[in-house]
């Protein structure tokens, strides 16, 4: 006998002695008028909470007046707020742009103390090209002469280890000849001109003018017994000795006074 059995025949209820199907249905029908009874008194409790409501029609529009007062309020501080925010922005945008712009400005002056819109010039100038001169080779001395149009004076006494490696004319009145002593090449000049036919490029840091035969020769080089240069003019006509690489100075100059 089941928990509803037991209790119904004690109190001699109508479920014994009863099938189980009915005893079943039973409880379903008496679920279903419990549910019944639970919402009639759910919707008599509302309909009460409606009339109390209908009572107080001045307090609820009073609610009602707060709540839109306060949704109000608070929909002003929010558009308060994202007005400061799109102005902070713009104040930062711009105070960014300011910044770029002094940077661009302020920067050049203070590292290189030059405008930006001058262009600094180069630390090295652009030197003019050395002027193309005209040279002409030849084998002998005296095919050289012809477009000279005069006879030059040559050196006649050279080291005995000295060897001529070349013969041009230049420009078509100069003669330079071109000689190898000891790997240090020698150049002879000499023009029918007042022209300085030396290597005008060079410097030295030793110079000194000697008087022989009633002709003034300049030497130079680095010290007094190392010379690689020798110039001097004689009888409309100017000479010159130029070196590569220093020689003695006797050798120079025992050079230069063999010139005739």
């Amino acid at each position: 006998m089941g928990y509803g059995d037991r209790k119904n025949s004690s109190h001699g209820g109508p479920l014994v002695g009863k099938p189980v199907y009915y005893k079943a249905a039973y409880w379903c029908v008496l679920g279903c008028e419990q549910r019944k009874v639970f919402c009639l008194q759910k919707k008599v409790y509302h309909t009460q909470r409606v009339a109390i409501n209908a009572k107080k029609p001045a307090d609820v529009s009073l609610k009602n007046t707060r709540s839109t007062s306060a949704i109000s309020a608070a929909a002003v501080r929010v558009s308060n707020k994202q007005a400061h925010t799109r102005r902070a922005g713009w104040v930062i945008m711009l105070l960014c742009l300011a910044l770029a712009v002094l940077s661009a400005v302020l920067v050049p002056l203070l590292v290189g103390g030059a405008s930006p819109a001058i262009a600094a010039e180069p630390a090295v100038r652009a030197t003019a090209a050395a002027p193309v001169r005209a040279e002409s080779s030849y084998t002998d001395l005296r095919t050289a002469e012809q477009e000279l149009g005069f006879t030059p004076a040559l050196p006649a006494t050279m080291p005995a280890n000295t060897v001529l490696t070349a013969i041009r004319v230049v420009d078509g009145d100069m003669l330079e000849m071109e000689y190898v002593l000891d790997n240090v090449t020698l150049l002879y000049r000499t023009a029918q001109s007042n022209e300085d036919l030396s290597d005008a490029n060079r410097t030295y840091t030793f110079t000194t003018t000697q008087e022989e035969d009633g002709v003034a020769r300049m030497y130079s080089g680095s010290t007094e017994n190392k010379l690689s240069l020798a110039v001097w003019a004689e009888g409309g006509k100017t000479y010159a000795i130029q070196t590569s690489n220093e020689i003695n100075a006797e050798t120079m100059k025992e050079i230069a006074l063999s010139v005739a």
